[in-house]
C-alpha cells in the first residue's frame, strides 16, 4: 500500500506544477492560436481547421484558471500536508491563511457569490502554499514563466498583437516586467546551451551578460511603447531595490536621501499637474467609494467574493457620474487592495497583507526573480486589476509560492495510515471543482457565441437575417446565464437581448429578475427595466394597465439617469422615449439636456480648440449674423473630427435670430434644420447604392479633391462634389455616423490623412490624399496601422451598445500619440428619433436604440 501511495505522491508533484503552468499559458486559449483576432500570420491553425470564427472576440473566452488552480491547490493540501506546525512563522501563517479563508467563505455565504467567485478569492493563500508543499528542483513553472515572457514578446512584436495573450496592454506590459527575470534564466541557459562550440569559461560569462542585455532592451522598448504609468513606476522601484541590493551601506544612505527628495518633488508635480498625467480623476472617485463600501460593513463587506460591480452603484460618488470617460463603469476600484477590503471586510483584507508579508520573511525571498515578479505586480495591482485576471493574478501566486521554503514531508506511521482518507477526500474536491470550472468555462463559450451573434445583428441589413442572429445571440446568452446563474453580465446581456432584438418581454423576465435582485442599480439595467414596462405597454389592451406600465416605464428612465449619470446614450434613449409617446415637453427638457451634456463633453476633451471658436460664434449670434454664425459652426467640425455636438444648441439664440429660421422658432433652431437636412440628403443617396462600400467607391469617383478649398459641410460636398482632404474625411465619417458604425480617422506625421470605418466583419480604409479604397479584414489592420508613422487619430463609435468590434478600434487608437474619444454623435438626437413618428419607406436612419434599429424616419 505505501509503495502505491508513494508512487501517486510522486506524480501528484509534477501534474500539479505543469497544470498550473498551462493555465499561466491558456487562460485564454484562443488568444494562442488567434492573437486578438488581428495578425494575419498567426492564423495557420486557424485556416487549417477552417475556423475563422475562432479569431473574434477571443479574449470574451477564458478558462478558469484562477478557481481551477484554488481548487487543486485545496486538494493538494489535504492530501500532503502533515499539519504539524515546526516554527513561528509556519504557525503564523497558518493564522492568517485561516482568517482569511474564513471570512471569504462567511462573505460568499452571506452575500450569495458564486462558487467560481468563492474559490477565486480562496486562491489567494491556497496557490502558494500548495506551491510550498513540492521541491523547488525540477518544477517546470519557473521555465514557463520564461516562456510567458517570450510568446507574449513574440505576439506583441511580430503578430502585431497590441495585447499579446494578456487581453490588456496594461496587464500586457505588467506580466513583461514582472516575468523578466525569469525570461532572463531561460535564455542564459538556452544560450549556454546553443553556443556549445566555446569553451565553457567564455560562453558561461558571454550568456550571463547577453541574457540580460537583451531581456532588458526589450522591457524597456515595451515600457516606453505601451507607456503605462503603473508598471513605470514599479520599474523603477526594482531599480532602486536592486541598487540599493548590492551598494554599500554609505552608498545606500545616499541612495535614500535621493530617493526622499525624488518622491517629494513628484509628489509636488503630481499634485500641481494631476489632470495633465492622468485626463480625468476616475481613480480618486473609485477609491473614495469603495472606501464608502468599506466603511458600511467594514467586517464582512458589502459586496461579497467577485461582486464588486454588483454593489458599488449604490457607493458612488456624484462627481463621478459628472466625468465624461468611463464615469459609470465600476467593475473594480483599480485597487486590489481596495477591492478585497469592500468584497470580504477589512480582517480578511488585512490578514491576507499580514500573510504575504510574512512570505518575504521566509528564507524564500533570496529567490531574487519571485521577489521581483511579486513586487512588480504588487505594485501595479495598486492601480489596476492585475489580480482578477488569469495570468497576472497567477504570476502573482506563483511567485509568492516560490517564495516560501518547501515543506518537509516526512511522516509518522499515523500519517501514513490517514494517507488513503486524505487522498479520497482530495479527489472528491478535485471532481467537485471540475464540476463547478466546466461549467462556468461552457458559459463563457456561450457569451462568447452570444456577443458575436449580436455584433452580427447590428451590422445586418436584412431583417429576416437580423431576426435570426437575434435569436441565435438570445440562445447563447441564456445558455451561458443557466450555466452560470450568479453572473450579473450573462443574466444582463440575456435580458438585452431578449428585449433589444426579440422584443420579448416573457423571455427577458427571468434574467432581468435575476439582475435587478442581484444587482438593482446595475448599469444599464433601469433602461432595460424601462423598455420591459413599454413592451407591457404596448401589448396590454387594458386603458388602466397602460398607465401603470406607462408610468412605471418613465420612473425607470429617470432612475437610469439618476443611478449611472447623464451618459448621452442614456439621454438619447429618453428623447427617444418622450417622442414615441408624444411627450413634448419631456421631449423638450431631454433635448436640452443633451445639448448640455454635450457641450460639458466638448469643453472637458477640446478646452483649446473649441474655445476661441466659441466666443466667435457667441460674438456673431449677439450681432445676429446668422451667415457668420453657420460659417464658424462648420469651422467645430473640423475640430479633430469633433461631430456630437451641435454648435448653436450650445445657448439659446436671439429671438429675432429664430425669426430668420425657416422652422417654427419655438420648436426648431437654424441649426436643428441643417443637421436634419443633411443627414436626410446623405441617407437618400446612400440608399441609392447596393452597399455603403458601393456608395464611398462612387463617391470617391465623383467628388473632385481640391487642397486650396475651403472646408465644406458634408452636405455641401455632396451637392457640389467638391472637398479638400479634411472635408472630405468630414463626408465619410458624418455617413458613417448615420449607420451608427464605429470609425477611425488617422493622421501621419507627413500630413497623410485616412479613415478606417467598420464594416461587418471588415474594414474600410480610405485615403483622402489619393482617393482609394480598400477592404481590410480585421486581422489585418493591425499590422497596416503599424507600418504607417501615424501621429494622431480621432474615434468615434455612435452606438449607444457596444459592438465587437469597438473594442478593437479602441485598441488601435491607443497606439497613437494624439488621439480624441467621441462619446456619441448627433446621430442620436432630435433626427434619429423622428423614425419613430413617420412612415416614409424610403428612409432608414440605424442607431443601436432598442425600438428602432430599421424603422422609418419622418422626410421634412
Amino acid at each position: 500500500m505505501i509503495r502505491a501511495l508513494s508512487s501517486v505522491k510522486a506524480i501528484e508533484a509534477p501534474f500539479f506544477n505543469w497544470t498550473l503552468a498551462l493555465l499561466l499559458l491558456f487562460g485564454f486559449p484562443l488568444a494562442i492560436i488567434a492573437p486578438q483576432g488581428l495578425a494575419l500570420d498567426s492564423q495557420e491553425v486557424l485556416k487549417l481547421f477552417n475556423a475563422k470564427n475562432l479569431a473574434l472576440n477571443g479574449f470574451r473566452f477564458h478558462i478558469p484558471a484562477i478557481a481551477i488552480s484554488a481548487f487543486l491547490s485545496f486538494s493538494i493540501l489535504i492530501s500532503s500536508s502533515q499539519f504539524r506546525i515546526k516554527n513561528s512563522l509556519e504557525k503564523k501563517l497558518i493564522i492568517f491563511a485561516s482568517i482569511f479563508l474564513g471570512t471569504t467563505l462567511i462573505s460568499a455565504y452571506i452575500h450569495k457569490s458564486s462558487p467560481f467567485e468563492t474559490l477565486s478569492m480562496c486562491a489567494f493563500v491556497l496557490v502558494p502554499l500548495a506551491i510550498s508543499q513540492f521541491p523547488k528542483s525540477h518544477n517546470p513553472l519557473p521555465i514557463f514563466m520564461g516562456l510567458y515572457y517570450w510568446i507574449n514578446i513574440t505576439f506583441y512584436f511580430f503578430l502585431s498583437s497590441p495585447t499579446g495573450i494578456s487581453a490588456n496592454k496594461n496587464w500586457l506590459i505588467a506580466g513583461i516586467v514582472a516575468s523578466s527575470p525569469w525570461a532572463i534564466i531561460l535564455l542564459r541557459k538556452s544560450l549556454y546551451k546553443f553556443l556549445f562550440l566555446l569553451p565553457k569559461q567564455i560562453r558561461n560569462p558571454l550568456s550571463s551578460l547577453l541574457a540580460p542585455l537583451l531581456v532588458w532592451l526589450i522591457t524597456f522598448n515595451c515600457l516606453m511603447r505601451l507607456n503605462s504609468r503603473a508598471s513605470w513606476l514599479a520599474f523603477s522601484l526594482i531599480l532602486c531595490y536592486f541598487f540599493y541590493r548590492n551598494f554599500s551601506s554609505l552608498y545606500k544612505k545616499l541612495l535614500l536621501t535621493l530617493l526622499c527628495i525624488i518622491s517629494l518633488t513628484s509628489i509636488y508635480f503630481f499634485s500641481t499637474n494631476y489632470n495633465k498625467l492622468t485626463h480625468n480623476e476616475l481613480r480618486p472617485l473609485l477609491w473614495q467609494g469603495t472606501a464608502k463600501m468599506i466603511e458600511q460593513a467594514p467586517l464582512l463587506g458589502s459586496a461579497g467574493p467577485g461582486q464588486f460591480n454588483n454593489t458599488f452603484p449604490e457607493f458612488r460618488l456624484p462627481a463621478q457620474l459628472m466625468l465624461p470617460i468611463a464615469a459609470p463603469n465600476s467593475s473594480h476600484p483599480h485597487n486590489e487592495p481596495l477591492r478585497i477590503a469592500s468584497e470580504i471586510g477589512l480582517p480578511g483584507c488585512l490578514a491576507l497583507i499580514c500573510f504575504y508579508l510574512l512570505v518575504f520573511k521566509s528564507t524564500g525571498r533570496k529567490n531574487y526573480a519571485s521577489l521581483h515578479a511579486v513586487l512588480v505586480l504588487a505594485c501595479c495591482s495598486l492601480f489596476d486589476k492585475l489580480l482578477i485576471e488569469n495570468a497576472t493574478c497567477l504570476l502573482f501566486l506563483i511567485n509568492m509560492g516560490l517564495l516560501l521554503p518547501t515543506q518537509n514531508q516526512t511522516r509518522t506511521p499515523s500519517q501514513k495510515k490517514l494517507l488513503p482518507f486524505k487522498r479520497t477526500l482530495a479527489m472528491l474536491i478535485i471532481c467537485l471543482g471540475s464540476f463547478i470550472a466546466i461549467n462556468t468555462t461552457k458559459a463563457s463559450w456561450f457569451y462568447r457565441l452570444g456577443f458575436n451573434d449580436q455584433h452580427r445583428a447590428l451590422f445586418s441589413l436584412d431583417e429576416k437575417q437580423k431576426k435570426s442572429y437575434w435569436d441565435k445571440s438570445f440562445q447563447s446568452y441564456a445558455s451561458a446565464a443557466v450555466h452560470a446563474p450568479y453572473n450579473t453580465n450573462y443574466n444582463y446581456h440575456a435580458a438585452n437581448a431578449a428585449l433589444m432584438g426579440l422584443r420579448n418581454e416573457q423571455k427577458a423576465a427571468p434574467f432581468l429578475s435575476s439582475v435587478i435582485e442581484r444587482a438593482p442599480q446595475y448599469i444599464n439595467i433601469n433602461r432595460l427595466l424601462s423598455y420591459y414596462q413599454e413592451l407591457h405597454y404596448y401589448k396590454s389592451q387594458n386603458p388602466k394597465d397602460k398607465s401603470r406600465f406607462l408610468k412605471l416605464a418613465i420612473q425607470a428612465n429617470a432612475k437610469e439617469l439618476q443611478v449611472n449619470g447623464m451618459r448621452l446614450s442614456n439621454i438619447s434613449d429618453g428623447l427617444l422615449f418622450a417622442l414615441r409617446h408624444q411627450f413634448i415637453p419631456l421631449a423638450f427638457q431631454t433635448q436640452k439636456l443633451f445639448k448640455t451634456q454635450s457641450v460639458r463633453l466638448a469643453n472637458y476633451l477640446f478646452p483649446k480648440e473649441l474655445k476661441p471658436t466659441l466666443d466667435q460664434w457667441s460674438q456673431a449670434l449677439s450681432k445676429d449674423d446668422q451667415a457668420q454664425a453657420i460659417t464658424y459652426a462648420n469651422q467645430l467640425h473640423q475640430i479633430k473630427g469633433l461631430r456630437y455636438i451641435d454648435p448653436l444648441y450650445i445657448q439659446s439664440a436671439p429671438p429675432s435670430f429664430k425669426k430668420t429660421s425657416p422652422l417654427d422658432p419655438s420648436k426648431f433652431t437654424k441649426a436643428d434644420f441643417l443637421f436634419w437636412r443633411e443627414l436626410i440628403a446623405l441617407r437618400k443617396e446612400m440608399d441609392q447604392h447596393k452597399s455603403f462600400v458601393a456608395f464611398c467607391q462612387h463617391q470617391l469617383q465623383n467628388i473632385e479633391l481640391n487642397k486650396s478649398l475651403s472646408f465644406y459641410s458634408p452636405e455641401e460636398v455632396l451637392i457640389k462634389q467638391k472637398a479638400n482632404p479634411i472635408a472630405l474625411l468630414s463626408f465619410f465619417a458624418q455617413c458613417a455616423n448615420i449607420l451608427g458604425r464605429p470609425h477611425l480617422i488617422l493622421e501621419t506625421a507627413q500630413g497623410e490623412s485616412f479613415i478606417l470605418i467598420q464594416n461587418g466583419e471588415n474594414s474600410i480604409f480610405i485615403n483622402a490624399q489619393k482617393k482609394h479604397l480598400n477592404i481590410i479584414p480585421h486581422q489585418s489592420i493591425s499590422s497596416l496601422l503599424s507600418k504607417k508613422k501615424l501621429k494622431s487619430s480621432f474615434f468615434c463609435s455612435p452606438q449607444s451598445f457596444f459592438s465587437a468590434n469597438t473594442y478593437l478600434f479602441s485598441l488601435y487608437n491607443s497606439q497613437f500619440k494624439e488621439q480624441s474619444i467621441s462619446l456619441n454623435t448627433p446621430s442620436l438626437n432630435w433626427m434619429v428619433s423622428k423614425q419613430a413618428l413617420g412612415n416614409n419607406p424610403a428612409l432608414k436612419i440605424r442607431t443601436e436604440s432598442f425600438y428602432h434599429l430599421a424603422q422609418q424616419i419622418k422626410d421634412f
